[in-house]
């Protein structure tokens, strides 16, 4: 395999443990996520999506179509068990905080206003260049 200079691997702990931290403001307000990578290392996440997967192709062999959201909601779902530490927001419902639970998460991540933050979230947990210590080390400093 090629060594590639200048990659700094991901550290494990950090990509399956710990997490790192991800802020994002929307109109609305902020989310804040810890979140571990949903790359190749976090082997849970990646059971899991092979998982639904599977799930998806024998519901196309029996003719099952499900909806975009439907299908969307199957993936926030494994994204929150496998990939989110935890999670919280300054949008508020009906003028009332919103608790960080499951169901909350697919109900807003499912809405077309927040899915730019769920696809910025993927790209970041998908970065295993933010799970290098080197990266948490300099956060740290500031």
């Amino acid at each position: 395999m090629l060594k590639i200079d200048g990659y700094t691997p991901p550290d494990a702990e950090t990509a399956t443990e710990t997490g790192i931290e991800c802020k994002y403001t929307t109109n609305y307000g902020e989310f804040v996520f810890q979140t571990k990578s949903s790359g190749s290392v976090n082997t849970d996440f990646q059971k899991a999506a092979e998982k639904l997967a599977n799930r998806r192709a024998i519901q196309a062999k029996t003719g099952y179509k499900p909806s975009t959201t439907e299908s969307l909601q199957d993936t926030l779902a494994v994204w929150h068990d496998h990939v989110i530490i935890s999670w919280s927001t300054t949008v508020t419902a009906e003028g009332k905080p919103i608790a960080p639970t499951k169901e909350n998460f697919v109900e807003l991540f499912s809405m077309e206003m927040f899915l730019g933050v769920f696809s910025q979230l993927a790209a970041d947990a998908a970065d295993l260049s933010l799970f290098a210590k080197e990266v948490e080390a300099e956060a740290a400093k500031n």
